[in-house]
């Protein structure tokens, strides 16, 4: 064999070698979907989550490390080996506790996966009030030349459409008290009143109260939902 056809060989299995290490691509981890849109829950409740993926390797996935970034998101045991060509989830619960609005968390997952040692999974939740209050921010103006007690009424609505209902209205303070006017539906309306007579001299300028609420649903499982209303109320006589 001369020279020229020696050299053709040595090329021509030079170029299969980078398609046969190729080949030989060991563990690889790919997952459906990076990210997850849990949707809208209210306050104090639960969402489950599951992110699959698949070993599109060719040797054995080993699962090094799964790491959330909040104590909200419990995790479900991960696989600790994902034979090739098999598939598997990382799962779990996120719980919304007295998170509002918008929440974001993270997962880290480590593997053997030489081009995706370590993957950032994304949950998005949307965290609403299990129950509304209007007016949001209600207030009581006293003073000289008016009446010792005035009343309000406040609508409070369930986000959730079924059968509920108040069990508790707690007041801080002995100056302001609510009851139940009316439910209709998912519409409950409050009465509060305050005795002006009853607050402390020290705070007879200016101060902020809550008023504790408590929703009861009629299901199944009964869930219980609490929210506190910031209640201010003005001495609206001229001071000294």
């Amino acid at each position: 064999m001369n020279n020229t056809l020696k050299t053709v060989c040595l090329l021509v299995i030079f170029s299969l070698l980078p398609a046969a290490l190729l080949a030989a691509k060991g563990p690889r981890i790919e997952f459906e979907k990076s990210s997850l849109d849990l949707g809208t829950v209210v306050r104090n409740s639960s969402a489950n989550f599951a992110f699959r993926f698949k070993n599109t390797g060719d040797m054995p996935l080993r699962i090094t490390e799964v790491r959330q970034s909040c104590d909200c998101v419990v995790l479900n045991s991960p696989p600790k080996e994902v034979a090739a060509g098999a598939s598997a989830v990382i799962s779990g619960q996120f719980n919304s506790g007295s998170y509002m609005g918008l929440v974001n968390q993270t997962i880290v997952v480590g593997s053997n996966d030489e081009k995706s040692a370590s993957l950032l999974l994304t949950i998005s939740v949307f965290v609403e009030q299990p129950m509304q209050v209007e007016p949001a921010n209600p207030f009581f103006i006293f003073g000289q030349g008016m009446p010792e007690k005035a009343t309000q009424l406040l609508t409070i609505t369930s986000s959730d459409p079924g059968p509920y209902q108040i069990t508790e209205i707690k007041s801080k303070v002995n100056f302001l008290t609510g009851k139940i006017v009316k439910t209709e539906k998912n519409i409950t309306t409050i009465e509060i009143t305050v005795d002006f007579t009853k607050i402390p001299e020290f705070a007879y300028y200016f101060l902020a109260v809550e008023l504790g609420l408590t929703l009861q649903y009629k299901k199944g499982e009964k869930e219980s939902h609490s929210t506190n209303t910031l209640i201010t109320i003005f001495n609206g006589a001229p001071h000294n």
